[in-house]
């Protein structure tokens, strides 16, 4: 091997090297980044965790208060099913009538 050949294969040789180096030194920076980020994600999720704990006997009473009035909704409805029946009931006999005089003006 002679001199010349010598010093380009150690120039190629720290050309990989620097090469691989970034390569390597890249990777490690993106590993860095994503366990940074994964561990901030597992206090967030804690976080919010205790925050679902303590909201937790609200959410049971607000389903309370909402099937309640449901129940209450569902009542009135009722209640409004048998007014309307009434209301119905009424204006055919109000239409039977109306029906009735218009008949006797159209007679005169």
């Amino acid at each position: 091997m002679t001199p010349t050949s010598y010093l380009e294969l150690i120039s190629s040789f720290k050309r990989l090297l620097d090469s691989k180096r970034l390569e390597i030194s890249t990777l490690r920076d993106k590993y860095k980044n994503g366990y940074n980020i994964l561990i901030e994600t597992e206090g967030k999720v804690g976080e919010m965790q205790e925050q679902l704990e303590a909201m937790k006997p609200q959410l049971i009473e607000k389903s309370k208060e909402v099937e309640e009035q449901a129940t209450k909704v569902e009542a009135e409805a009722g209640e409004a099913e048998k007014v309307r029946a009434v209301v119905d009931a009424d204006a055919a006999k109000a239409q039977v009538k109306a029906d009735a005089a218009q008949a006797i003006k159209d007679d005169c």
